[in-house]
């Protein structure tokens, strides 16, 4: 037991998910025309670091994304070249015609993405992607970018 656990009790560590629970209830989802971005093919292996944890890239392997907010992700390789496309500007927008699912808990956890373990609180959205891969989003930000399909 740490010094922490004596003086504030012990507190109960976040479920790891890596598959949705049997008794969730999915909803149907696509995203909504946005904003462009900028994206590169990484150069070289890193980590990148979110609010909600870290996430690791590879070369060759991952799209590193940048949000006009300067907010940045990664995005595997072959699911960015499914779920956006380019303009002639060189920036990137997401495809609206392609549709993913999501479901929430009561509770946080900590969700296996392909990028690296991030955390999930009660209430975010905890998508579902083109090649069954999940992440998790703040509800907020959910439902600016995506709407009902």
């Amino acid at each position: 037991m740490t010094l922490g656990e004596i003086i504030f009790g012990r507190r109960p560590r976040p479920t790891f998910l890596t598959d949705a629970p049997a008794d969730v209830r999915w909803r149907a989802i696509r995203p909504k025309p946005g904003p462009a971005v900028e994206a590169h093919l990484a150069q070289d292996n890193g980590f990148l670091q979110s609010p909600r944890g870290h996430m690791r890239y590879r070369a060759g392997k991952h799209y590193l994304i940048t949000r006009q907010n300067g907010e940045q992700s990664v995005v595997k390789r072959s699911t960015f070249e499914r779920t956006y496309r380019q303009r002639p500007d060189g920036q990137f927008v997401k495809r609206t015609d392609i549709r993913y699912r999501y479901f929430t808990l009561p509770h946080t956890v900590v969700v296996g993405t392909q990028e690296g373990p991030q955390r999930a609180d009660a209430g975010d959205w905890i998508v579902e992607g083109v090649d069954g891969e999940v992440w998790p989003v703040k509800p907020d930000v959910a439902a600016e970018i995506y709407e009902p399909a």
